[in-house]
């Protein structure tokens, strides 16, 4: 977040109160089906053109996911529930978890 470094402690606090929201409360089904959708259009356009659908197979097959991942990343994606999503947000957003770092100057 780049902000004014008057303002850090304004913008550190309005992004706890952020997090701590989507920690507490996670997500609905219809914002679920939006970031589905959302990350969906994304692979997709990512992969376009040869060169980046190459890039991604070898990104897959290096990972051990194996070149074919390609084909059903997208129904993967459709296997996710909201209950494992709230799940995992619960868990990564965790205030125990979070770092906060500032980069720059922390007065003017």
């Amino acid at each position: 977040m780049e902000t004014d470094s008057s303002n850090a402690e304004k913008a550190r606090d309005s992004l706890k109160t952020l997090l701590n929201t989507l920690q507490e409360q996670g997500i609905d089904a219809e914002e679920l089906e939006m970031t589905k959708n959302y990350a969906k259009s994304l692979i997709l356009r990512n992969n376009e053109t040869k060169e980046e659908r190459t890039r991604s197979l070898a990104i897959f097959q290096t990972m051990g996911l194996g070149y074919g991942y390609l084909k059903t990343i997208l129904a993967e994606m459709d296997k996710i529930n909201l209950e494992q999503i709230n799940n995992f947000i619960r868990a990564c957003l965790d205030p125990e978890n979070r770092l906060f770092l500032t980069i720059g100057p922390t007065t003017k």
